[in-house]
């Protein structure tokens, strides 16, 4: 296992749920975590052959979880930072 960042690039606070793409099958590690803008949370995940994480974040709005985006199968290495928003939504 190794830990990650997952960073709001966001003007606005959000949500975002984070599924281990390295794991089979794929594993929720984080659900509807919120995020205030500027802010980063860790996540501990299974690292692939070299070293890599894999995952997939989905992000929404606190209030309306309807109204969300998909950053699928991102991926760094330990200690990395996978930065998310909401732009465009």
């Amino acid at each position: 296992m190794i830990g990650i960042l997952i960073e709001n690039t966001d003007t606005n606070d959000l949500v975002a749920t984070v599924t281990d793409m390295n794991t089979v099958p794929p594993t929720t590690v984080a659900t509807t975590q919120r995020i205030n803008r500027g802010q980063q949370f860790p996540v501990n995940v299974q690292e692939d052959g070299s070293g890599q994480a894999l995952v997939t974040v989905v992000t929404a709005f606190p209030n309306d979880l309807t109204r969300n985006k998909s950053f699928p199968n991102q991926s760094c290495l330990a200690g990395g930072i996978i930065q998310v928003d909401l732009f465009g939504v």
